[in-house]
């Protein structure tokens, strides 16, 4: 009778154990970045960001869509990334050129929907100067995320030559297919949902955030 007591009492607490490990919901932030990259979009991931890490998010999306901006605001939001407390992935639905493309070098693991691209981060003005400085930013931040820091480069300066992968005179510009095949990209998707899967994250666990009205006024 003890035995049989014993075994009663060891499967209900493993199914106890069972029920809490496939009843666990992730608390997902996904963070938008459409449009031009600028001070009201540092200001919101910043914002975002930190509510995020107030209620320990298990993974935040930044998701991308943008053909560029200011590389100050560039900056600012991929500091914000590399620094964050919180597990985070960022996601191209679309192009990540530019400004675009350093944000979204930064995550700790890149996505890309196919049909999406990555790259084209010519500098304005094109001074030696400016090209250099946001160049090793790009390999340095590229490097850091065990990604080739020569191919970042090469986004930058079209003076920088990779044989079979671009040629002198040109800025890069990958697709997903080729970003995945150089490993600048962790994983191509279809949707949102694939990638949720892929993170086996639940697709009701989604805490979406939207810029405030003073964000929108600041971008504006």
């Amino acid at each position: 009778m003890v035995k049989v007591k014993t075994k009663l009492l060891l499967t209900i607490v493993l199914l106890l154990m069972l029920g809490n490990i496939f009843s666990v919901s992730a608390n997902v932030y996904l963070i938008p970045i459409k449009g031009t990259i600028d001070y009201g979009v540092a200001g919101f991931v910043k914002r975002a960001m930190r509510n995020a890490e107030r209620n320990r998010a298990d993974l935040v999306i930044v998701e991308i869509d943008s053909l560029g901006g200011l590389v100050d605001a560039a900056l600012e939001i991929k500091d914000t990334i590399m620094q964050a407390k919180v597990p985070n992935v960022t996601y191209i639905t679309g192009r990540a050129w530019s400004a675009g493309a350093l944000v979204a070098l930064s995550g700790e693991e890149l996505y890309m929907v196919s049909g999406s691209s990555i790259g084209s981060a010519e500098t304005r003005p094109k001074e030696e100067k400016i090209i250099s400085a946001v160049r090793r930013e790009f390999k340095a931040t590229a490097e850091s995320r065990g990604k080739d820091g020569r191919i970042a480069e090469a986004m930058v300066d079209s003076d920088v030559e990779i044989p079979g992968i671009n040629k002198k005179g040109k800025i890069l510009n990958l697709t997903a297919l080729e970003a995945l095949d150089l490993k600048i990209s962790d994983g191509t998707v279809n949707t949102l949902n694939d990638l949720l899967e892929l993170k086996e994250v639940a697709h009701e666990d989604i805490v979406a955030q939207e810029p405030s009205g003073a964000e929108k006024f600041a971008r504006f």
